[in-house]
């Protein structure tokens, strides 16, 4: 792994006019160049560097001041979270010994930099590394806060101990790659997966952030009509209105209590989008050159009866859809281009409640 130059360190850096901003992007895995692409569309003035749920961003002296950069990434709807970037280590192996130079860095280079974050009171450190480590996060998350305990006013919060989220809120971001340590500061106070509308939890809810990436893929124009017919909790639709917010919306879904919950939700989202609980493969032949986007019921938080009848209704719907963007397990994938006789792309690999799936995109099925 060879990082730019420009995401580097460099402490010895003085002249204001030199520093560029720098933004860190956690992402879904697999969902880093989607990511990559929503940044482009916002601005062409930047730099990007992709590593594994990562992506790291420096913006050009002539693009957008930092104000108005600062509400540019915290619009990303595919990004899980954002911090502005303060610091790379370099050096941090898979041994215990490693962890000194961590610490020596935290101390000379991150501390002087967090003094200047007086207006906040608490600070929450999070550690989180690829691959496996001679040490645990909860130890490093310790020692770190043990340095800023002795350096700064800031008093952290403690992760083992599950304390709760408090008002004014620092969060510092430490993730370990191959050698390297990056750090950055949470540009919000919760993450940016933790969409205001969604308070309501439901079984097999989506990640917004991925959700967002299947809206992206669609690609409806104004009034065509986005069908999800198995919407459950409305996450999928909800993402889609915020992109699409020209065209129609329609969600079907057999459980009352997830019907119930995406309404509130959509309410909150202030998105006009018409839910339903009557059974979608009902009600489907009375559309046309609609727009199919879904998570369909296919692991074990969602009972089939029949999957090969399923599977066929499925299909059905693929086939009488203008585009489909779906989030599948390899095997349905496998069926559908059989059945349908056509070669999919398999935009990309993702995971849904810790399994593997693909999203995939079907044009003029």
């Amino acid at each position: 792994m060879n990082i730019p130059k420009w995401l580097e360190d460099n402490p010895k850096l003085t002249k204001p006019n030199e520093a560029k901003v720098k933004y860190w992007f956690r992402t879904p895995v697999g969902i880093e160049s989607m990511l990559k692409a929503e940044l482009e569309t916002k601005t062409k003035e930047l730099q990007v560097f992709q590593s594994h749920r990562n992506v790291f961003a420096v913006f050009d002296q002539n693009g957008p001041d930092e104000k108005e950069l600062a509400k540019l990434v915290a619009q990303m709807r595919t990004a899980d979270d954002v911090f502005r970037f303060v610091g790379c280590c370099k050096g941090i192996e898979r041994a215990k010994a490693s962890i000194e130079i961590l610490e020596s860095y935290f101390e000379q280079i991150i501390i002087p930099r967090l003094k200047k974050e007086n207006h906040h009171k608490y600070i929450r450190v999070t550690l989180s590394f690829v691959g496996k480590r001679n040490f645990n996060r909860f130890s490093v998350e310790e020692k770190l806060n043990a340095i800023i305990v002795k350096n700064c006013q800031l008093i952290p919060l403690s992760n083992k101990e599950k304390t709760p989220r408090k008002n004014n809120e620092l969060r510092l971001r430490c993730h370990l790659e191959n050698s390297y340590a990056f750090f950055g500061l949470g540009l919000k106070d919760i993450p940016l997966h933790r969409r205001t509308w969604r308070n309501i939890q439901y079984p097999g809810q989506l990640r917004p952030p991925i959700a967002a990436t299947m809206a992206r893929l669609l690609a409806p124009k104004k009034n065509d009509l986005v069908i999800d017919p198995f919407c459950g909790s409305g996450t999928i639709l909800i993402e889609s209105a915020f992109i699409h917010a020209d065209s129609r919306h329609i969600g079907f879904d057999l459980s009352e209590e997830a019907i119930d919950i995406a309404k509130k939700s959509a309410l909150l989202a202030k998105k006009n989008i018409d839910f339903s609980t009557n059974n979608s493969l009902l009600q489907f032949p009375a559309y046309k050159n609609y727009f199919l986007i879904s998570n369909p019921p296919w692991d074990e938080k969602h009972h089939i009866e029949n999957k090969a009848i399923f599977v066929e209704n499925l299909i059905n719907l693929i086939a009488n859809s203008t585009q489909a963007v779906l989030i599948l397990p390899s095997e349905f994938i496998e069926i559908i281009q059989e059945k349908l006789k056509l070669t999919i792309a398999q935009i990309t690999t993702t995971r849904v409640r810790g399994k593997i799936a693909a999203i995939i995109n079907i044009i003029g099925s």
